[in-house]
């Protein structure tokens, strides 16, 4: 990954260009696969990755390890 946002900076983005995004129209995008759904939540890299193998029928075993950042 090379570039990130933070709600933050989004929000200054919209400010500067004058969105209002109550204004704007809703679109439901239902284009996403189950893997990527659950992709940013707490050990969903590791799920989608067991999710993958499983549903591909791929023999590998896979073991998920836990690193923390201790602060």
């Amino acid at each position: 990954m090379d570039y990130v946002l933070t709600f933050e900076e989004l929000m200054a983005l919209f400010e500067a260009f004058n969105i209002d995004l109550s204004k704007c129209s809703n679109e439901d995008i239902n284009d996403g696969s189950i893997f990527g759904r659950g992709f940013g939540a707490s050990g969903g890299l590791a799920k989608s990755i067991q999710n993958y193998i499983t549903e591909k029928g791929i023999s590998f075993d896979f073991e998920a390890i836990n690193l923390e950042r201790e602060s």
